[in-house]
């Protein structure tokens, strides 16, 4: 994606998210997820689809960044104060459009985050915009031994460089 592309973020209320933008989506975060969670095996990535599919659905509050021309290039899911998901397309990482995506968030009263354990790149990206490690590695449920960082924010760090260590 070139750097001089304008992007806008696009709010999609629960009662116009199509079948059509949620599928873009889940494309999204598998090519994602495979460039950034060597930890997931791909019968992995396959058993948590639905769930995400189901999330992407049904969370309060989904935006997605898209260029002028209208192609969706990441999202971000928030549920109040948390935010549940961001995921770029991997030709849009380094772009700043995850910081936009985070900052939309932050206005919103986003203040956490849950980031897995072996995504660096995304710890990186948290701990850069301001976020602070809030509790030792977690798991979810046993069924799923994906462990978890859960991030809280104090106060957003103001943009200081065009590639602020964006994953």
């Amino acid at each position: 994606m070139p750097r001089d592309k304008l992007c806008l973020i696009n709010l999609y209320p629960i009662a116009k998210r199509s079948s059509a933008l949620v599928r873009e989506l889940i494309g999204i975060w598998e090519a994602s997820v495979r460039l950034t969670h060597h930890f997931l095996a791909e019968e992995d990535v396959a058993s948590l689809r639905p769930e995400v599919q189901g999330a992407l659905m049904t969370v309060p509050a989904l935006a997605v960044v898209a260029d002028a021309a209208g192609r969706n290039w990441g999202f971000l899911a928030l549920n109040g104060e948390k935010v549940e998901a961001l995921f770029l397309a991997p030709e849009a990482r380094g772009q700043g459009l995850g910081r936009q995506l985070m900052e939309w968030a932050v206005d919103q009263g986003a203040r956490s985050v849950d980031v897995n354990v072996g995504n660096d790149q995304a710890l990186d990206f948290y701990l850069h915009l301001g976020f602070k490690l809030a509790s030792a590695a977690f798991t979810v449920s046993p069924e799923r031994d994906f462990p978890l960082y859960r991030l809280e924010l104090d106060s957003l760090k103001p943009k200081n460089e065009p590639n602020d260590g964006e994953a």
